[in-house]
């Protein structure tokens, strides 16, 4: 472990979690688990996206403070397409009659 004079070392290795102040271990937690389970989703104003499960091959959705909004997965051929600034995009066939233009320099 690398010296710290104020702050916290962890040792992955021994899964141990240490508090230093001023070079001196003032506390020490053994067999500690870095992660986090919970019992239902984490509300957006905490942190989280508000949902528990988010649907395959979807795009994630800004919904301010709301849970997420995930488009359903397009199928081959589509893309997103804006419905305007108040709505969810969705997938579609593109427009007929669209050109693309490449610039190569």
């Amino acid at each position: 472990m690398t010296t710290v004079r104020r702050g916290f070392r962890y040792d992955r290795g021994n899964s141990k979690l240490e508090v230093v102040v001023d070079g001196k271990v003032v506390a020490k937690f053994n067999d500690i688990s870095p992660s986090l389970t919970l019992d239902s989703a984490l509300p957006v104003a905490s942190g989280g996206t508000g949902l528990a499960t988010l649907t395959n091959h979807g795009v994630v959705i800004g919904q301010a403070a709301a849970a997420l909004a995930i488009t359903g997965a397009g199928t081959a051929g589509q893309v997103l397409t804006s419905n305007g600034a108040a709505a969810d995009p969705t997938f579609t066939a593109p427009s007929a009659g669209i050109t693309l233009i490449i610039a190569l320099s």
